[in-house]
């Protein structure tokens, strides 16, 4: 009897080791595990355009590394970093022919009624001056100065309504405790696609995209709004940063726990089925 549940048990494990395990397709994973925006995955690196430390925010290892790379200390980022790409590409823009997901950890204070809006990553534009063509286009994941997590999207400034959409939290997340958070964009997934948040492992909500923002040629941002004119900087801590090209499944994220520990929890649920039979 004894066996024959451990051998059950390893088969669900198995089924479901498969389905939690296929492995994204990353783009880049910015461990910041020190003051640099290195690209561990690709070669995405970004610049560091901001005096910043390091403090302890994420898991050490992190839960589900996907590809490998795991934070080699529980260093974060911290004290208003930002980190820009270089050079302006299309690789993480929103569009209609391609999903992401781009999720990591933050962490920061009261910023209640400071008047900040805190930026955690994306490629949503600054301004270049009034008739700037992609003024403010793009996507942001941000904190609101009323200590919710939004994720926005715009698709132009001026224009036919609406001219942005966006998820945001009911709750508040500047307590000085860190949060894992995955921002989702399902191309597949309706007419003009589909933009989902999560913060701390619960799905905030789901909305219609725009299909493509046509954004152009951006620099990706973490912890401030993307050139020209970068401002919106984030107050906090940032840490293990992955973008990935697909549209990933909770059990997929980078806070999700590994197979393996899925199995041994199995594993130890037959052990106690088992004795207890045995014990009536």
């Amino acid at each position: 009897m004894f066996l024959g549940n451990v051998l059950t048990i390893l088969a669900v494990a198995a089924i479901l080791g498969f389905a939690t395990t296929a492995q994204a397709a990353t783009i880049a994973y910015w461990k910041l595990d020190d003051l640099t925006g290195n690209d561990s995955v690709g070669t995405y690196s970004l610049s560091n355009l901001s005096g910043a430390q390091t403090t302890n925010i994420a898991p050490n290892p992190v839960p589900n590394p996907d590809t490998g790379p795991t934070a080699a200390n529980p260093n974060a980022v911290g004290s208003s970093p930002v980190f820009q790409r270089s050079t302006a590409d299309t690789t993480f823009n929103m569009t209609s022919s391609s999903s992401f997901t781009f999720e990591g950890w933050f962490q920061t204070g009261d910023v209640v009624d400071t008047g900040v809006t805190g930026v955690i990553g994306g490629n949503r534009r600054g301004s270049a001056g009034q008739f700037d063509p992609l003024k403010f286009r793009g996507w942001v994941v941000w904190m609101r100065d009323d200590g919710l997590v939004e994720f926005l999207i715009q698709r132009d400034f001026f224009g036919a309504e609406p001219l942005n959409k966006s998820i945001i939290t009911t709750s508040q997340f500047d307590d000085s405790n860190p949060y894992h958070f995955a921002a989702v964009w399902d191309h597949d997934n309706g007419a003009t696609g589909t933009f989902s948040l999560y913060v701390a492992g619960s799905l905030i909500g789901s909305e219609a995209g725009f299909g493509d923002l046509a954004e152009g040629n951006t620099n990706f941002t973490l912890g401030s709004r993307a050139n020209p004119y970068p401002f919106n900087s984030w107050t906090g801590e940032l840490d293990e940063m992955r973008f990935s090209n697909e549209a990933l499944t909770q059990a997929q994220f980078l806070s999700a726990p590994e197979p393996s520990s899925l199995l041994l929890a199995l594993v130890g649920l037959g052990l106690l089925a088992s004795r207890r039979r045995r014990g009536t």
